[in-house]
């Protein structure tokens, strides 16, 4: 929640730059105070999803500390900030999967337009049912087989706004990593800024409905 790894061999230092101002705001305690408090009643109420939070908070942990560390070579923690958003997203979608419309009003619409404009044939209610049945199934399981239009829809569902361009590139530079392929991450920063803040913004839908961000004077050297 502060970004700072804290399984790291190495020094954290708090940041003397405006550490001390010249007049203190007594109002600005109590709101911390119960910012944490909220943060905290949230997290109890979590349960049945404890040990999928706990872990993709540990993968969090090795992602931001990869970010850090790995001034170079971040492929590694792209790889991690993209497994957060998988497993939330395919762990939504299994709960949801049997209650998205499959679109069957919209298959048979346009379906019976082309029997009758385009082949210029008609054909029995049964026969007509039959085929729409297969063609959204068909339709369905095509988009969703893919983990792009997974994400796409996560998004869509808690309201977070997306770049559909950025995350198709966000999919296939995974793809790459996760087959060997090279990849050079100070040629796709903007992705990989993109990754990092929607993977809080994912962890933030899932478990919190909120955003749960602690600000954090810390330096990592």
């Amino acid at each position: 929640m502060t970004d700072i790894p804290f399984d790291v061999n190495c020094v954290v230092l708090e940041n003397i730059e405006n550490d001390i101002p010249a007049v203190v705001n007594m109002q600005l305690i109590p709101k911390k105070m119960q910012q944490i408090e909220e943060n905290n009643q949230i997290y109890n109420r979590i349960r049945g999803k404890k040990k999928l939070l706990q872990s993709v908070l540990q993968i969090y942990a090795i992602a931001v500390k990869e970010n850090y560390l790995l001034n170079e070579n971040k492929e590694d923690a792209f790889f991690a900030f993209f497994k957060i958003i998988e497993i939330i997203v395919k762990d939504d979608f299994s709960i949801e999967k049997a209650n998205i419309d499959r679109g069957m009003l919209y298959t048979r619409r346009y379906v019976e337009k082309i029997l009758t404009n385009a082949y210029g044939v008609s054909t029995q209610e049964e026969r007509l049912n039959t085929l729409c049945n297969n063609l959204s199934k068909e339709l369905f399981e095509g988009v969703f087989e893919n983990i792009y239009h997974k994400i796409m829809w996560f998004l869509k569902r808690y309201g977070i706004v997306e770049d559909r361009d950025i995350i198709s590139n966000i999919v296939l530079l995974r793809n790459k990593i996760a087959h060997g392929e090279v990849v050079l991450m100070d040629d796709h920063m903007r992705e990989y800024k993109y990754i990092m803040q929607l993977a809080n913004k994912v962890i933030e839908a899932k478990f919190f409905g909120k955003s749960v961000k602690i600000k954090c004077r810390q330096k990592f050297i």
